[in-house]
């Protein structure tokens, strides 16, 4: 019995003993955690100090990069004086040299009257000689006069054939013009109708693109390419302007045979009779189908957008509503936590309590078996033996639970610790840009700093030019006077002259009346001549007029068209523009002549459009390229160059047509809807990865949630949904405006009001203080709702672009009969270069969009809901004072919405 027992109590002691070594070695594995985890949070205080450094080391980077953009600035405007006094020294170089060419000039008009009079005085000397020859010459010429009349009947034979030239000539300037018409014909679509409207002429342009063929088309009205899209209105408004013989412009809807659509700019022209009343209409027209396509494709684009928007808006209150959702999963969680610590608790007392019990029975059978001094010191044993291994076991399961605590503390220290590292990488990537911007910007400064030096060189140059100039300038005037010298000595000479030439002149009058009568016969003969020649000249006077009506008609259908029109020879020389060019370009016949086409093309884009040039000329089949032509207020607008080939009968080329069509509406369409979706993306992604971050973080605590990082990232999804919905939020705004459908609600309220509720986002956080002052009880008719968000968006900017302005001020007045309300900050306010165009659409302060997000739409939308109120928004900003955003509204309800 005793033995059994003592077997007992040495299995239990060994049991006790392998107990008290489980417990060492688990106290050694928490010691060990313990440890790590201090090494962690040593590696964690490592990485937030590198964080910090990094951070002070990229504000000392931006810093330098503003001393640096300082300096250059400083340099620019060094170089700009710089500059300017090179245009100077320039400028009196270019007079210095113009007066001494003027010299130049003088000094040879002075050497030439030299010559001429050295010239004149041994003409006269010949001259004297030659009278005496002339008399016998006279009647030498009398008979060679009679010879000449002979020789005019010959030279009328040659006159009709002079004639038959211009005949010749005639004929080849039809043939130009049928050209011209070819031209017309081949560039646009051309239909010629009667005083009904009935087409009596339709060229294939109009064929093709119709699909009816000629036979088709003539004899009936346009009524056959009727597209039922325009309104009889519309028609009617242009039968009555032609009707009165003006020409009609506009864009036209039409119905192929096919059943497609086609739109052509039309411009049609009454040819009228000499009572001045129409009695056929010229319809020329351009296919703008393509540009019509992209426009009605933008408006669809737009349109899928807003249903884009709408699903988006949809999912975004799904996603706040699994918030919510996560929300109150949290709060049950919490509350379930709390109940199992209360059980816990509740299990600890009921334990000391069964403790007490068990030492109460122990007590009491102590005193039971005190006969038996031997059994009860065993029971005793046993019993404690068997209560230190109960309380070994309840410590051992409380350590293996603070284990696996501290093993989750671990995982997500770790996890902390992974979300550092990689918020340290994008600090070490954004100091790496930094870094590389600064470089960017040293090597630009070096840069202005030697192309400094080369100014400084050339300066130094024309000013040695100027001394040279100088110099030269002396020595002309040197030679100018020895020239003046020469000139008094010459004209003594010439006043001794003209005594021997009033004596010469006697003897040429006495000749002179012999000539004149010899000139008497031959007038006769002239007046004959002259006769013949009047006969000429009405026959060649008639065939020119009917040639120049031709070309005028020519003319009127080439200036009619809407695009500018050229026409050039087979070697490039342009032979004629219509009015179109000289409007656009501001160039005169002259500077046309001299300058040219290539005078209006960008620099960037002139050599490729010459490119293009000589190879359609090297094809001879025609071809159409874009370059960008210069207005004649400097601005330049992209068109699209055609050039058409025009051949004679046998296909041999004869000359060139062009035409330049602005296609500048187009191209800024194009751009616009590439800015916005790039916007757009680029805007509505930022807050997407943000909030897909967080997600995928809660995704991953979700079975062992942190108490510290959960409402963390709860907080930063709820921001970034925030973010998303005011952005579509804009946009639905934006396309309600572009739609015409950005309805009020209006109605009388006191404006401080709405000023007191609004923007508790703002005030809830605590950083900024919002105050409200002036006429408080004021009142305006007008949208609440939309006031509101007017007020929110100046705000918000107020906190966005002057973080330092703790106070924004809310200002009420009344002006007339307009309430004026202003949102005032403190902060570094706006350049006076950006104030027009705050309100523009898609418009944002920082255009490289690296500090401040947004779409550009707040205040464009704020704009035209306060237009909408018949009330004035604007900006008052001084740089270092501030800004101050106002609006205006009507404080009564106007008579007219009343009504």
């Amino acid at each position: 019995m005793d033995k059994s027992k003592s077997d007992k109590l040495a299995i239990a002691n060994k049991e006790l003993a392998f107990q008290n070594e489980e417990k060492g070695k688990r106290a050694a594995e928490l010691s060990i955690a313990k440890k790590e985890l201090a090494f962690q949070n040593e590696e964690k205080e490592n990485r937030a100090a590198e964080l910090i450094l990094a951070n002070k080391e990229l504000v000392f980077q931006n810093e330098e990069k503003e001393n640096r953009a300082s300096e250059l600035v400083i340099a620019d405007k060094e170089l700009a004086f710089q500059n300017v006094e090179k245009e100077k020294r320039a400028a009196e170089l270019v007079l210095a040299d113009k007066e001494l060419a003027f010299q130049n000039v003088e000094k040879g008009k002075r050497a030439a009257e030299l010559v001429l009079a050295d010239k004149e005085l041994a003409f006269q000397n010949v001259e004297k000689e030659k009278r005496a020859a002339e008399l016998v010459l006279a009647n030498k010429e009398l008979a060679f006069q009679n010879k000449e009349k002979e020789k005019r009947a010959s030279e009328l034979v040659i006159a009709n054939k002079e004639l038959s030239q211009l005949n010749e000539l005639l004929q080849r300037n039809l043939k130009e013009i049928s050209d011209y018409k070819y031209a017309l014909d081949e560039a646009t679509i051309i239909a010629v109708t009667d005083i009904k409207g009935i087409i009596k002429k339709a060229n294939n342009n109009f064929c093709k693109i119709s699909k009816y063929s000629e036979e088709e088309l003539i004899g009936q009205d346009h009524r056959i390419i009727n597209s039922g899209y325009h309104p009889k209105e519309f028609f009617r408004d242009l039968w009555v302007t032609i009707s009165k013989g003006k020409i009609w412009k506009g864009e036209v809807k039409n119905k192929a045979k096919d059943g497609t659509f086609y739109w052509v700019d039309t411009t049609i022209v009454p040819f009228l009779n000499e009572q001045g009343e129409p009695y056929q209409y010229l319809a020329i027209r351009v296919d703008i189908t393509d540009r019509k396509e992209a426009e009605e494709y933008l408006i669809q684009r737009t349109a899928q957008l807003g249903i884009a928007n709408k699903e988006l808006a949809f999912q975004n209150d799904e996603k706040e509503n699994r918030a919510t959702e996560l929300v109150i999963a949290n709060k049950e969680l919490a509350f379930q936590n709390d109940e199992k610590e209360n059980r816990a608790s509740e299990l600890v007392i009921a334990n000391k309590e069964l403790a007490f019990q068990n030492d109460e029975k122990e007590n009491r059978a102590a005193e039971l078996i005190l006969a038996n001094i031997e059994l009860a010191f065993q029971n005793d044993e046993k019993e404690n033996r068997a209560a230190e291994l109960v309380i070994a076991n309840k410590e051992l399961a409380f350590q293996n639970d603070e284990k696996e605590n501290r093993a989750a503390e671990l995982v997500i220290a770790n996890k902390e610790l992974a979300f550092q590292n990689d918020e340290k990488e994008n600090r070490a990537s954004e100091l790496v840009i930094a870094n590389k911007e600064l470089a960017f910007q040293n090597d630009e400064k070096e840069n202005r700093a030697s192309e400094l030096v080369l100014a400084n060189i050339e300066l130094a140059f024309q000013n040695d030019e100027k001394g040279n100039r100088q110099a030269e300038l002396i020595i002309a005037n040197i030679e100018l006077a020895y020239q003046n010298d020469e000139k008094e000595k010459r004209a003594t000479d010439l006043i001794i002259l003209s005594g021997d030439l009033k004596a010469q002149q006697e003897e040429l009058k006495r000749a002179n009346d012999l000539l004149m009568k010899q000139e008497e016969k031959v007038r006769i003969i002239n007046q004959e001549l002259w006769e013949l020649n009047q006969e000429l000249e009405e026959r060649v006077g008639k065939r020119t007029k009917a040639l120049a009506d031709s070309e005028h008609r020519f003319r009127n259908m080439m200036e009619t068209i809407p695009q500018i029109a050229w026409t050039n020879t087979v070697e490039g020389e342009v032979t004629f523009y219509n009015q179109r060019w000289f409007d656009y370009t501001g160039l005169d016949h002259n500077q046309t002549k001299t300058l040219g086409l290539q005078t209006i093309i960008h620099p960037d884009d002139l050599q490729n459009a010459l490119d293009q040039y000589n190879s359609i000329r090297e094809t001879s089949d025609g071809g159409e390229f874009q370059i960008r032509g210069k207005r004649a207020d400097g601005f330049y607008r992209w068109h699209l160059i055609r050039l058409m080939p025009i051949r004679n009968e046998e296909g041999q080329m004869q000359l060139w047509v062009g035409t330049a069509t602005d296609i500048e509406e187009l191209k800024l369409l194009q751009q616009q809807k590439d800015d916005f979706i790039s916007i757009a993306s680029h805007e509505l992604k930022t807050p997407i990865t943000s909030l897909k971050a967080s997600l995928q973080l809660l995704n991953r605590m979700k079975d062992n949630p942190s108490p510290i990082m959960l409402p963390n990232l709860i907080g930063q999804a709820n921001k970034s949904l925030d973010k998303v919905s005011v952005l579509i939020q804009d946009l639905l705004n934006a396309h309600k405006i572009n739609e015409g459908q950005l309805h009020l609600n209006q109605k009388q309220f006191v404006i401080s009001k709405v000023m007191e509720d609004c923007c508790q986002h703002v005030r809830t956080e605590g950083i900024y203080t919002i105050r409200t002052e002036g006429d408080i009880d004021i009142e305006v008719f007008a949208d609440e709702g939309r006031i509101d968000q007017i007020v929110v968006n100046f705000v918000n900017n107020a906190v966005k672009y002057a973080p330092q302005s703790k106070e924004i001020l809310i200002r009420i007045e009344k002006i007339n009969d307009m309430a004026k309300v202003s949102v005032i900050d403190r902060g570094p306010g706006i350049s006076p270069e950006k104030i027009p165009h705050l309100f523009d659409r898609y418009y944002r302060v920082d255009s490289n969009g690296s500090q401040y997000s947004g779409l550009g739409l707040g205040l464009y939308i704020s704009a035209e809901i306060i237009k909408k109120h018949r009330g004035v928004i604007g900006v008052d900003s001084e740089l270092g004072k501030g800004s101050t955003f106002w609006f205006t509204l009507p404080t009564m309800q106007p008579p007219e919405v009343a009504h």
